[in-house]
């Protein structure tokens, strides 16, 4: 981006960004080139100045990477940074359901559509959470979900889990009765699979 090319770029980014309108994300990458750098940094320097506050925006050289190598580093540290804020955090986590909520509402601001919240989507939460042994971590955030879904038979099913994982016996055999009460007669097979589950435990 360099010549009559990178300037025309640049007068129609400050024409865009004459709009305090403008919102949205924009990542700008580029391979180690004398040749490109100059004319992005310049694009760089007019957002420092001018973007307005709903357009978010960040710039980086890969210095081991050329024009024909760059696209794929790119392109992958460009969406590492788009979603940045879209694992939920323990901190919102802690704070209740009413929080989590506003949480995915302000993702669903920022990316254009609905992100609901759900309860697969905080049990993986809860799951990546016990892959990094954050164990108290994860308990609350299936507390959370236990509260927010009391009917569901899989909420306690993963309590189960996570305390049999901890050799909590007592713990991880009432959450599996807990998980049979709910899948109940409907799901008999459900149901008679938690219950073994719990017998099990409770001869440890």
């Amino acid at each position: 981006m360099s010549g009559p090319a990178g300037h025309k770029i640049v007068c129609a980014a400050e024409t865009k960004l004459a709009d305090p309108r403008l919102r949205g994300s924009l990542f700008l990458g580029v391979g180690n080139e004398l040749e490109t750098i100059p004319g992005l940094q310049a694009l760089a320097g007019l957002l420092e100045k001018k973007a307005p506050p709903g357009l978010e925006w960040k710039m980086e050289v890969e210095k081991d990477e050329d024009q024909g190598t760059a696209s794929l580093p790119v392109f992958f540290k460009g969406l590492k940074w788009l979603y940045r804020d879209w694992r939920l955090s323990v901190e919102v986590a802690a704070k209740g359901m009413n929080a989590v909520k506003a949480y995915c509402a302000g993702l669903s601001e920022k990316y254009g559509y609905d992100i609901p919240v759900t309860e697969k989507t905080l049990s993986a939460r809860g799951f990546q959470l016990i892959r990094e042994q954050r164990f108290d971590d994860a308990a609350g955030l299936f507390m959370l979900n236990a509260h927010a879904y009391p009917d569901s038979h899989q909420v306690y099913h993963n309590l189960a889990l996570l305390y049999e994982r901890l050799k909590d016996w007592k713990k991880a055999a009432a959450y599996y009765e807990k998980a049979a009460e709910k899948a109940g007669p409907t799901q008999p097979e459900l149901e008679n699979f938690y219950r073994m589950q719990a017998e099990r435990l409770k001869k440890r």
